[in-house]
């Protein structure tokens, strides 16, 4: 009898540790489903492609994230990556994203957007390097902004051009005081 309530205990202890670890695996599913970038849009006049591969074996997102959404007068596209791997980092790469794609849609301007993200990051509980490029398409042509991240180098039928970086990271450098 002592036998019997021992491997029923054990039954339902493992039923149980079976059942946790499940929900766990619906619900880290459930979240990175969520923090994955949609897939590109067409956008006239203009070819863009992506591949990502975050690190990991069970992780579909993390550090790293793209973006290609419409803005008043084009469109915008957003490269980046944060310090760090893990829940910690995709977690940061969420609120990466969703703050430029915000401001970029609310302003129309890369460089708000940068700084609205600088200005979030550094109000955070930890200190998360940001590098980010915002590339704004618009019928006259593509304009780069390269915030620490390395920018996109804009191909055409001439060729390759580079492109220099013209910001530092967001959340890297603390914001200059005001001197009066």
């Amino acid at each position: 009898l002592a036998l019997a309530e021992e491997i029923g205990w054990r039954a339902g202890l493992a039923v149980a540790n079976a059942r946790a670890f499940t929900e766990r695996a619906q619900i880290a599913r459930t979240l990175q489903a969520s923090l994955r970038p949609p897939e590109l849009p067409e956008v006239e006049g203009w070819e863009a492609a992506c591949l990502h591969e975050p690190a990991g074996e069970a992780n579909d997102v993390g550090g790293d994230f793209f973006e290609l959404f419409a803005v008043a007068g084009g469109w915008m596209a957003m490269i980046g990556d944060i310090e760090g791997k893990g829940a910690g980092a995709a977690a940061v790469t969420a609120l990466a994203r969703h703050t430029l794609h915000a401001v970029a849609q609310l302003t129309g301007d890369a460089t708000t957007a940068i700084r609205q993200l600088d200005r979030r990051l550094r109000g955070g509980p930890e200190v998360n390097l940001c590098s980010v490029a915002l590339v704004q398409l618009r019928g006259d042509g593509a304009y780069v902004l390269s915030a620490g991240h390395p920018p996109p180098i804009p191909m055409s039928p001439a060729g390759a051009r580079a492109i220099q970086a013209l910001r530092p990271p967001p959340g890297g450098v603390p914001e200059p005081a005001n001197r009066a």
